[in-house]
């Protein structure tokens, strides 16, 4: 009796390791289907994320190129940079000082048809000649006309900007042009 006893034990432990080995197979599987699918859902979370975000990488990029045009480097033939004043007056180089640069400014301003600045209403800060005299005056007289006004120092700067290139002397005569056209110096 012993032995059918031993028998039925063992029968007995065999059914239970083959149902824990059965239940535990079944685990395994759900827990893979588990992962399974919240791997399906990341991904097409990440897909979702990366369409928005490709898109907003895209509407950024045109927002770049955009800023990118509306601000783009101007440089003079010799490769200078172009840059603005507060008030929108182009200029190459550096100045010294602002003290400097608000006169170039007033002198610029006095000589293309800008007027008088700061309140200021003098016969010395109203141009001398009109665009389209500008257009008809040889290099040397347009830039003695240009200078008119202007302090030794910012002459001297103007001269040796047009010294060797008729860009700037170009440049200078569309400037004045532009204010004659009421574009503010820029064009």
């Amino acid at each position: 009796m012993k032995k059918i006893f031993a028998s039925l034990g063992v029968i007995l432990l065999v059914a239970i390791l083959g149902v824990a080995v059965v239940f535990a197979y079944g685990s395994y599987k759900d827990l893979e289907l588990k992962k399974e699918e919240i791997k399906v859902t990341e991904n097409k979370q990440k897909d979702s994320k990366n369409k928005t975000s490709n898109q907003n990488e895209i509407q950024k990029s045109a927002n770049t190129n955009e800023a990118l045009n509306t601000d783009e480097v101007r440089t003079t033939e010799d490769g200078e940079e172009i840059k603005k004043t507060k008030n929108g007056i182009d200029y190459t180089g550096e100045f010294d000082s602002p003290e400097e640069k608000e006169e170039f400014e007033k002198g610029v301003m006095a000589q293309s048809g800008g007027g008088a600045t700061n309140g200021e209403n003098t016969e010395e800060s109203s141009p001398k000649y009109t665009a389209e005299d500008a257009k008809n005056m040889s290099d040397d007289e347009f830039l003695d006309a240009y200078k008119e006004g202007m302090s030794e120092e910012e002459a001297a700067a103007v001269d040796s900007r047009a010294e060797g290139s008729g860009d700037y002397i170009g440049y200078l005569r569309g400037q004045v042009e532009a204010r004659g056209n009421g574009q503010g110096g820029n064009y």
